[in-house]
């Protein structure tokens, strides 16, 4: 039987605590051991709950009962609804990724709302062990089978996410439930093996007990946390590494990312990446090959590299910079437009000398009303001479025929 000094609740600042539950058992669990365990006067708890739109008078009648359980215990629900179905149909996901991105961002949205000082997830060692044979399966880093962590730092300005139930299996929760009375929801989509996660569940899992003994959990999520001290340890060099590689304006520099071994390269990189906001799901092995491959081509010119999300990294003079999805105005816009930036090695111009390691001098040339051909009139000979008015950054400078002297 477990008790409520089984969680693992890491030191928090004084302020509401977030409860994400759907109505199962762990989450339902994890809501009552939290009402127990800590302080109301320091950690009130609140809890969310969100409706996925996909099990119709079921999923209602899930709403209703963490409605009736949170007014039980003398606690603030609020409630959020999102059409999942009609989410992964427009972006192309999964109903699992549209229902997990979603659900993320309800609880995010509403831990900022409330002044949450953490997010509190209904997580088991279930949750665990399925986590690294989904990783191994696919293909994983040193961070990846370390699993999910117990508390997740958030990203600037967000909410940590803290995991009090990891070293419980979900079987000790549903024995405790019903040891102590109390009632729980079960999702009937749970049972079917459609969803990956679901199959190793209920096939995989048990099998990995069947032929390795009841001891065979427990000793890889030991692994598992030993792997995850590494892990953390390889990441505090490169954190320390970062400013040797940091330019001004949040990119980064290839020469110095390119005298990183490559375990802190890949972590220096992906923790830019998170940073500037791609999802983790985009920060994958292939995302930081390519960024490699960038930082390992020649110095000239402007290259670019494709991410998911329609993210694009940059590298130019030397520098990387991370460049945001274009809206659909600005990608019809990119289609007239041409980039290039001078110089690709020591140039002077004119009194002016610019140095290899100096910010690059971008030109941006496009489509206007000052720049149109005559009404009638030869082709234009190319390459045609011509000048650029002086003007502040940032302005238009259209250009202008050259004069004689110039």
């Amino acid at each position: 039987m477990i008790s409520i000094d089984a969680l693992q609740i890491p030191a928090l600042p004084d302020g509401p605590v977030l409860v994400a539950v759907s109505g199962g058992a762990d989450s339902t669990a994890l809501l009552h051991l939290l009402h127990r365990r800590l302080d109301p006067a320091r950690h009130p708890l609140v809890v969310a709950h969100l409706h996925h739109g996909i099990r119709g008078a079921e999923a209602d009648e899930d709403a209703r009962f963490v409605e009736t359980l949170t007014q039980g215990l003398g606690l603030t629900c609020v409630f959020g609804r999102e059409e999942v179905p009609a989410e992964a149909e427009r972006t192309g996901e999964s109903i699992e990724m549209a229902a997990r991105r979603l659900r993320h961002d309800f609880l995010r949205r509403t831990a900022a709302a409330e002044g949450c000082v953490a997010i509190a997830t209904g997580h088991t060692a279930d949750d665990q062990i399925e986590t690294l044979l989904l990783r191994l399966a696919r293909g994983t880093s040193l961070r990846g089978v370390g699993g999910i962590k117990p508390a997740a730092a958030p990203r600037a300005g967000g909410v940590p996410v803290i995991r009090p139930l990891l070293g419980l299996r979900h079987a000790q929760l549903c024995a405790w439930l019903v040891a102590e009375s109390l009632p729980w929801r079960e999702d009937v989509t749970n049972a079917a093996d459609d969803a990956v996660r679901n199959a190793v569940r209920h096939h995989v899992v048990p099998a990995f007990e069947k032929a390795l003994g009841a001891a065979a959990v427990p000793s890889a999520l030991r692994s598992m946390a030993l792997l995850r001290e590494d892990d953390a340890y390889l990441q505090s060099l490169a954190d320390a590494a970062v400013g040797a590689c940091a330019v001004e304006g949040g990119g980064l520099r290839v020469v110095s990312l390119q005298a990183q071994p490559l375990p802190l390269f890949r972590r220096i990189v992906a923790t830019w990446l998170y940073d500037a906001g791609l999802d983790s799901a985009d920060v994958s092995l292939t995302a930081l090959d390519r960024v490699g491959a960038l930082c390992a081509g020649s110095e000239a010119g402007t290259r670019d590299a494709t991410l998911g999300g329609g993210w694009i990294v940059r590298r130019c003079n030397g520098a990387l910079s991370a460049l945001p999805p274009a809206s659909p105005q600005d990608a019809l816009r990119e289609a007239f437009c041409a980039r290039f930036a001078i110089p690709a090695a020591a140039t002077t111009l004119g009194p002016f000398r610019l140095a290899t390691d100096a910010p690059a001098l971008a030109v941006r040339f496009s489509p206007g009303p000052l720049i149109r051909p005559p009404r009638s009139a030869p082709p234009l000979p190319l390459p045609q001479p011509s000048t650029i008015a002086a003007a502040p950054a940032g302005c238009t400078a259209p250009p202008r025929p050259t004069p004689p002297g110039d």
